[in-house]
């Protein structure tokens, strides 16, 4: 087995780059284990705010920077053609005498494979961050995406999955037999807030975090803050996070005169400060729209759900997401359909709830075997010799 040894290893990971996630998690963790030297190299995702493949490195305490000359967006598929190069060529000048090189999207692991196959890192690493049955409409590129897909699972030292779903998927399709793939499941995790400090919850506060579209329930806030308004609630809903329906979500509550029911966050870069924020929460949604048949939702493992139950914040959620029922089943939180009047009556059932406090208990119960550092622990413990 191979682990992260502090002061002797050499890491490198390669993601596309929007908001925090489990790479850039990842390489926080491997920061705190004192690696030898750590390589960051972050390619902009189309929505990114960023134009630029940037490079971080941690070299024995020093921190290193370089952006890359080259800067646009669009059109994407040269944009990807760009990321590929750049992979190659960063990764020979950045990466070289890596012990691991972890990558966040089937592209990326093509180019680390190419990498490895040179010479300038010892293992691959293919961390399966979505699945989607059509990811891309146009078919050629759709083809590329899934040839691409199919080398990675192959041809890595590991895959690591979010979900079972997610690689089981790919089995199902028809793409890759299980027999081809070295896989183990390293999940979405959290940052536990230790403190469940009671005078500072408000239980008529509803959290949301993440992006803000239909796909992800944003048209059924406004209905559910006026359900809860007309059940008596001094409802506040607080949205961390940012997307294209921000703006139609702001004219909704307007229109209704429930704006100042609404604290809209956008994205919030620290951590800290975003975890404090929900901790303060009486519940947390998230009202995924099972009605989308593409969606990547039920292959995948929702960051902020882990994030609720880190911070001991009972959730109410549609039956969407792999681990929905075991929320359910362990007591912290309750299952709702796809309707604003569903959703807002287990909110009501939760905060008003005489035993509201076991709730809390369980999602922080839950919450605690997510943590990040037993996921990356247990990640690079699972390596083959």
């Amino acid at each position: 087995m191979i682990a992260i040894t502090v002061g002797t290893s050499k890491n490198t990971i390669l993601s596309h780059f929007e908001t925090t996630g489990a790479c850039e998690e990842l390489r926080d963790w491997m920061d705190r284990q004192v690696a030898e030297k750590v390589t960051y190299i972050a390619f902009p995702f189309l929505n990114s705010q960023s134009r630029h493949v940037e490079v971080e490195q941690h070299i024995m305490g020093e921190r290193r920077h370089h952006r890359s000359f080259i800067g646009f967006k669009k059109p994407a598929p040269v944009a990807y053609i760009r990321d590929f190069i750049y992979a190659i060529i960063y990764g020979i000048r950045f990466a070289r005498g890596a012990d691991i090189l972890v990558t966040g999207d089937c592209l990326l692991a093509v180019a680390g494979i190419v990498l490895r196959y040179v010479g300038i890192t010892k293992r691959v690493i293919y961390y399966m961050i979505d699945y989607t049955p059509i990811r891309f409409h146009n078919r050629l590129v759709n083809a590329t995406y899934l040839w691409m897909d199919r080398t990675a699972c192959r041809y890595a030292d590991q895959v690591w999955p979010l979900s079972e779903q997610m690689i089981a998927a790919r089995f199902e399709d028809g793409r890759i037999t299980p027999e081809a793939v070295n896989w183990q499941v390293v999940p979405y995790g959290n940052h536990p807030v230790q403190a469940d400090s009671a005078p500072g919850i408000s239980r008529c506060h509803v959290a949301y975090m993440g992006g803000l579209s239909r796909e992800k329930g944003a048209d059924l806030f406004v209905p559910i803050a006026q359900q809860l308004v007309a059940r008596g609630i001094d409802v506040q809903f607080i949205v961390i996070g940012d997307g294209d329906y921000r703006e139609e979500l702001r004219e909704q509550a307007m229109t209704a005169g429930i704006l100042d029911r609404f604290d809209f966050k956008g994205y919030v870069e620290d951590v800290g400060e975003a975890l404090s924020t929900l901790a303060c929460c009486g519940v947390a949604i998230a009202p995924y729209n099972p009605h989308d048949t593409n969606s990547p939702t039920p292959y995948a493992d929702s960051g902020k759900l882990k994030l609720y139950l880190g911070c001991g914040v009972p959730i109410v959620l549609t039956d969407l997401p792999s681990i929905a029922s075991t929320i359910a089943a362990k007591g912290a939180g309750l299952i709702a359909d796809h309707s604003a009047e569903d959703i807002a009556e287990k909110i009501y059932s939760i905060i008003t709830a005489d035993d509201y406090d076991d709730y809390r208990k369980q999602a922080r119960c839950l919450g605690a075997e997510y943590s990040w550092d037993a996921i990356f622990t247990r990640a690079f413990e699972g390596l083959p010799a």
